[in-house]
């Protein structure tokens, strides 16, 4: 394999790996609002519970 077609695959990896990050990261932000929803609820129920975050 040339040196450019290496280059070329890397830059394509790399804007893949960026790619999925931003998802990952998208996912985290919905699951932490998620997580901070159902604490809410249980302090409603239970004034002793501390979230473990």
């Amino acid at each position: 394999m040339k040196m450019a077609a290496v280059v070329i695959e890397s830059k394509a990896k790399l804007l893949e790996l960026g790619e999925r990050l931003e998802a990952v990261r998208a996912e985290q932000a919905v699951l932490e609002c998620e997580m901070q929803a159902y604490e809410t609820v249980i302090t409603c129920y239970d004034p002793d519970f501390r979230p473990s975050l």
